[in-house]
């Protein structure tokens, strides 16, 4: 017992060790002024001192001193009653991660005493069905997992244009997420045709534009853990222009592209070009639909999906590497000598690995005339491909943690690279706008529904960020 602030006090405490700190937590307490003896009956904190982790507001290892001055030891019961007709919900809100939000050095300080981040990571494994091999690579997989949400909400402090957000990526490594990254860029020149401006120098072009709208644009896929993003951009655009052309949406087989076009200089999952594809898809007369080329996966008789696997499996000699990367216009290529490209029901399902081409048992769709490089690094001739002729391939620096979490809002990334040799992932351009007087160009990845704003990310047009202008291709049908 001893006096504190004139009162008479009972003094706990507790003596605890968190992360090989020595934790001294000591409260004054006094009981009900008709407790003759002050041995019994409930009792009121007067002082609180922690010298230690704050075991309050979760704060840092410090001294800290708190005096009570109105306590009450009874409630009344009915503040707990819910109104008729109410029942309980979680908070909206950040959930498990506000901690984070409100007092992120807690996370940084110790991570095991609070427990936070092993949380949000539970949560994360549970809404992505998440089962690793063992404890090593649980273990591994908790630590990229926390080193990320760490990332994306150190960002989100700092009031940027846009918000990143966890996804299914967050449990992965920066190494990993590169294998995503399939663009090949290679010094061969492709043979499209100069962006004809003559042709278009009196057209104006709309505020904004958004092919979604239009019916030109398919449903966003997921590439999975391989570098075949040029064959997504290749087909993507395809399907934009034959949809301009037919009034038709069809989505054609990535599958096939990375089955077939090695020999145009693509390497499927390791990677490829967009032009590579194209120049393979001109050699055999076009390219198989999703529906020939692997099983049918949109509406009978509106909806034909075109076949990435056919791209990956067979433009190998015309440069891109299927699964190691690729480039469009070697995809383009690819297209125009054979002739088209297969659907995926045709040619089989995109398998997000390397495949074999079977391009002779498909039905090829889409056939090639040509396709065109846009004018590097100039917006308006890129708005001016949009508006004319549906969505258009582009290449783009994608090698910031701040892409891999992009949420929403207008991405600015003035890290970003937007040279030729900056360029390592290829995606589609649907369109363009403006969010609270920012610029942005509306662009459709191929990471999944999970990751961005359902797939799509708003990327500014400031100072070419990035590089969307820097190399942008698309097709015109024969």
């Amino acid at each position: 017992m001893e006096y504190y602030s004139g009162s008479l006090c009972e003094v706990w405490q507790n003596v605890t060790t968190v992360g090989h700190k020595k934790n001294t937590y000591t409260l004054w307490v006094t009981r009900s002024e008709g407790d003759a003896n002050l041995t019994e009956g409930p009792v009121s904190p007067v002082h609180y001192e922690m010298m230690g982790y704050n075991t309050l507001l979760g704060s840092h290892y410090d001294k800290y001193l708190i005096d009570y001055h109105d306590f009450r030891t009874v409630v009344d019961p009915k503040i707990f009653t819910l109104p008729e007709g109410m029942t309980c919900e979680g908070f909206p809100g950040p959930g498990v991660e506000h901690h984070m939000l409100a007092n992120p050095m807690k996370d940084l300080i110790h991570t095991s005493a609070s427990g936070h981040s092993q949380r949000v990571f539970g949560h994360f494994k549970e809404k992505f069905q998440r089962q690793y091999e063992d404890d090593k690579e649980h273990e591994l997989r908790q630590q990229a997992f926390i080193h990320n949400l760490r990332y994306v909400h150190s960002k989100n402090r700092a009031g940027l244009s846009y918000t990143l957000g966890l996804n299914s990526l967050s449990d992965r490594t920066m190494s990993e997420l590169a294998t995503m990254r399939g663009r090949k860029q290679r010094k061969t020149t492709n043979a499209g045709l100069p962006f004809p401006f003559k042709l278009y120098q009196h057209v104006e072009v709309p505020e904004s534009l958004d092919w979604r709208l239009y019916g030109a644009v398919t449903p966003v896929k997921d590439q999975a853990i391989c570098g075949s993003c040029w064959s997504f951009a290749t087909t993507g655009t395809i399907e934009g222009a034959l949809f301009l052309k037919t009034g038709s949406l069809q989505v054609l087989s990535q599958q096939m592209l990375i089955d077939c076009s090695w020999g145009f200089g693509n390497n499927a999952c390791d990677g490829g070009e967009e032009w590579r594809a194209y120049e393979w898809i001109m050699k055999h007369g076009g390219i198989a639909s999703a529906e020939t080329y692997g099983p049918y996966l949109g509406m009978t008789g509106s909806l034909q999906v075109l076949s990435q696997q056919m791209l990956i499996d067979c433009s190998w000699g015309f440069g891109n590497n299927a699964c190691d990367g690729g480039e469009e216009w070697r995809a383009y290529e690819w297209i125009m000598k054979h002739g088209g490209i297969a659907s995926a029901e045709t040619y089989g399902p995109y398998l997000g690995m390397n495949g074999f081409c079977h391009v002779n048992s498909s039905e090829l769709t889409a056939q090639i005339q040509s396709y065109t490089n846009v004018t590097s690094g100039d917006a308006l001739a890129l708005k001016l491909a949009l508006f004319k002729n549906g969505p258009v391939a582009v290449s783009i620096d994608a090698s910031h943690r701040s892409f891999v979490f992009y949420s929403n809002g207008v991405y600015y990334e003035p890290a970003c690279g937007s040279t030729v040799e900056d360029l390592d992932h290829a995606v589609l351009a649907v369109g363009y706008g403006n969010l609270n007087g920012e610029p942005y160009w509306l662009i459709k990845n191929s990471w999944s529904t999970y990751w961005g704003n359902d797939g799509y990310i708003l990327m500014s047009m400031k100072d070419n960020n990035c590089g969307v202008t820097t190399d942008a291709t698309y097709v015109t049908l024969a």
